[in-house]
């Protein structure tokens, strides 16, 4: 059996020993490194697999320095992995990396190499956090520098995402040392959130995570304070934007105690640039408050429900039917209607991080979002992206808040999700009419006879996605609400949920699209959901549902044939409760 050390010795004599080869097969290398455990610790280290550690050392410095960027990229590559195998190697090795990986960042380089040097940096400084001594000799004197060097480098948009990830990893493991780059670094991140230039929403991500991480560093005030004074200065931000997009409207909402806003850019005066740059000014600040309602926080933090609620209710309190101001541009207020779908979709995701973040206080607001819901499934009935999204937002209240809610939305959910979910068919009717004497007309080639017209019909239904978000809302809706229905609206769903069903079943294979197997994903669960929720005063499906259940298990798809298991499984306990479930 070959040892570890031959394997080791043969790395290095194969790939290390050339550059041109270790270029091309840097994969390969951590691959086998990785594989094989080639650089653990072991408990017992012979004197062979001391001297190929040491040679695997040597050439890793030796490659540091090379003249050639790809080298440097590749050497920085194996040092990493270098360093998550063996802490032995990181420990014994730590300080001259780490200056060795500082001059790289502050000297002029191809984006590879920096990024692969500032995660390296980052790891290392990462890995002595608990480590009183190391941190001592490394980390107090040199992260200071590192902080600074980033900061110099976030003006590269090709590094930018990988200088905020340190960064927030910094700030959150060494806060008191991170703390000198607080001003510049909070300045930065408002340059990438005051909408001026167009930013990717994966780096707006990064740079939420980056100015949320800043509460770390404390300060005068507490983690939790600072916490709660950014997300208040963000929320008075996404107000003044507001403000600026509701300038023509005649507002009937009213927002007391508004907080302080960051030092944004001024709005302009021109709307037509205006409303660009305010509207991605709300698109990024909503990502900013939803990354700090998502992360988690080393201590507790105050949430300031009232204040993201009030902030939410503005968003939802302009629509179509809203009055404009005396005296102001009628363009202008068209404008704004032309954004409101956008302005409401931001508040959608809003609301979802509120929820999801901090669902049971927000009870005492459940009848609010239900007219709010309501009316956006109103206003919104061909509008694809917001449908779905007020589905979905539906879709989580009921799984929060369960009973309360189902009551007070589902006279208004149930026919919408029977509506979007039905198969509409429609006949021709352009067909031709008998000639007459009086009336002798030419018969148009497009035109149908009345024997054509008895075939001709065409199918339509809404979107899949669509129907999906529908299904999964009366899925939560059986569920928590099922057994208090109304009979008729009882008999209506169950049997709409049937008869969908044998409709795509009895489909020719050849000519049901791809879609209709999604559609089946959530059928199916409706059909177990009502099963598992039955009305005391009416006739049971399951008889239904067993035979349903039953056929399903032989479809082609594994997910559906799960599902149909389940539902066996579930519809013979209810049948035999005795009876153990069917595998």
């Amino acid at each position: 059996m070959t040892s570890k050390s031959e394997l080791l010795t043969t790395v290095v004599g194969l790939y290390l020993s050339n550059e041109h080869v270790l270029v091309d097969h840097v994969a390969l290398i951590v691959d086998s490194v990785q594989s094989r455990r080639l650089l653990t610790d072991d408990e017992q280290v012979d004197e062979q697999d001391q001297h190929a550690r040491r040679k695997w050392t040597v050439r890793l410095n030796s490659l540091l320095q090379s003249k050639e960027s790809t080298t440097r990229w590749a050497a920085l590559v194996l040092l990493h992995a270098t360093c998550e195998q063996s802490p032995n190697l990181l420990v014994a090795n730590i300080r001259s990396w780490a200056n060795q990986l500082l001059g790289m960042i502050a000297k002029p380089d191809t984006t590879l190499v920096h990024k692969a040097a500032v995660k390296t940096l980052a790891f290392l400084f990462a890995y002595t956090a608990g480590k009183p001594e190391l941190q001592r000799e490394i980390t107090t004197p040199s992260l200071p520098r590192f902080n600074h060097l980033l900061l110099g480098l976030s003006q590269r948009a090709d590094l930018l995402d990988t200088v905020l990830d340190a960064l927030a990893t910094n700030m959150k493991t060494f806060p008191s040392l991170s703390r000198h780059a607080v001003d510049h670094t909070v300045k930065m991140c408002l340059g990438y959130l005051d909408g001026a230039m167009h930013v990717a929403p994966s780096t707006l991500d990064k740079v939420s995570a980056c100015l949320i991480a800043v509460h770390y560093t404390g300060g005068r005030a507490t983690p939790a304070e600072q916490w709660k004074d950014i997300v208040l200065k963000l929320i008075g931000s996404y107000h003044q934007a507001l403000d600026r997009l509701f300038a023509t409207v005649d507002e009937e909402w009213t927002v007391e105690d508004r907080p302080e806003e960051f030092p944004l850019v001024p709005a302009m005066a021109d709307y037509v640039v205006g409303f660009s740059v305010m509207m991605r000014r709300i698109k990024a600040l909503q990502i900013a408050l939803s990354t700090a309602l998502g992360m988690s926080t080393s201590v507790a933090v105050p949430v300031p429900v009232g204040q993201l609620v009030n902030l939410i209710c503005r968003g939802y309190s302009v629509f179509e039917g809203s009055l404009m101001r005396e005296f102001k541009d009628k363009t202008e207020f068209a404008a704004l209607m032309l954004n409101l779908p956008a302005i409401h979709q931001t508040a959608n995701k809003l609301l979802t991080s509120l929820l999801i973040s901090s669902g049971p206080h927000l009870i005492p607001f459940v009848k609010l979002f239900a007219r709010l819901f309501v009316r956006l499934l109103g206003d919104y009935q061909k509008q694809r992206t917001l449908k779905i999204s007020v589905y979905q937002l539906t879709t989580l209240c009921l799984q929060k808040y369960g009973l309360v809610f189902a009551e007070a939305i589902e006279s208004v959910v149930v026919p919408n999700v029977l509506q979007d979910t039905t198969v509409h068919v429609h006949k021709v009717t352009s067909v031709v009419t008998t000639d007459t004497k009086e009336n002798k007309k030419k018969r148009k080639r497009n035109d149908l006879t009345h024997s054509d017209a008895m075939l001709a019909q065409h199918a339509t239904e809404a979107p899949h996605d669509i129907q999906m978000a529908a299904l999964q809302t009366l899925e939560q809706l059986l569920l928590c609400y099922g057994a208090s229905m109304d009979i008729n609206t009882r008999n209506s769903i169950d049997s709409h949920i049937l008869q969908r069903l044998l409709e795509i079943s009895q489909k020719p294979l050849a000519l049901a699209p791809e879609s209709d197997q999604l559609i089946k994903e959530h059928l199916y669960p409706c059909l177990l959901a009502s099963v598992m929720a039955p009305l005391q005063v009416q006739a049971s499906i399951l008889p239904y549902a067993v035979r349903i259940f039953s056929a399903g298990i032989n479809e082609q798809n594994l997910k559906l044939q799960s599902l149909c298991r389940q539902g066996v499984a579930i519809c013979d306990l209810i049948m035999h409760p005795r009876m153990p479930p069917l595998q």
